[in-house]
């Protein structure tokens, strides 16, 4: 006939705990944007202001938004290096390639990401990783701005350390040449 299933009783002690936990800083930030801007949910963001017209164009769609998606993601992945001195030079010079002022794609300056791909998804760490990855990504890729004068995707700083623990555990074991000169290639 059918399996019993055990329940487990749900932690609603530990989930109050960790909820007045995350009270208080939440409190402290929303009194802090009060006492400076008269609103609890403005940071600032909305007074910043932009000399750059495209940045202010694209603020004009909302400091949040899925109109900010494909470009967010365009710069995160598949941005690359731009040709030196420029696009429209007759002959390229040396160093023949220079990185986008807007920053560049996260394979184009962390190689060894390619490994993320290869971690275990059955392995809760993964899952749990991954399920991090996209829930910082969702605000990230949705933010009106790409950053300014940097060499990668600013904004990924934010879950990068979650890649890196799938990067580790992805990796060959032994590492292969390819694997070590990925990673090399990455941290220079």
């Amino acid at each position: 006939a059918g399996r019993v299933i055990e329940r487990k009783p749900l932690p609603w002690r530990e989930a109050g705990l960790l909820a007045a936990g995350l009270a208080v800083p939440v409190a402290l930030l929303f009194a802090y944007n009060y006492a400076r801007f008269g609103n609890i949910l403005e940071s600032g963001y909305a007074h910043a202001y932009l000399k750059n017209p495209v940045l202010a164009e694209a603020l004009s769609h909302g400091l949040f938004s899925v109109v900010h998606i494909p470009k967010n993601v365009f710069m995160m992945l598949l941005q690359g290096p731009l040709p030196y001195p420029g696009e429209n030079a007759p002959v390229l010079q040396f160093p023949y390639v220079q990185p986008s002022q807007w920053g560049m794609g996260l394979f184009f300056v962390t190689p060894a990401l390619v490994y993320v791909f290869r971690a275990p998804l059955r392995s809760p760490m993964v899952q749990a990783c991954w399920l991090g990855v996209l829930a910082v990504m969702v605000p990230v890729i949705t933010y009106y701005g790409v950053g300014w004068i940097q060499f990668g995707f600013r904004y990924a700083l934010d879950f990068v350390p979650f890649l890196m623990v799938l990067v580790a555990l992805g990796l060959p074991r032994p590492m292969t040449v390819l694997s070590r000169v990925l990673v090399l290639v990455s941290v220079v």
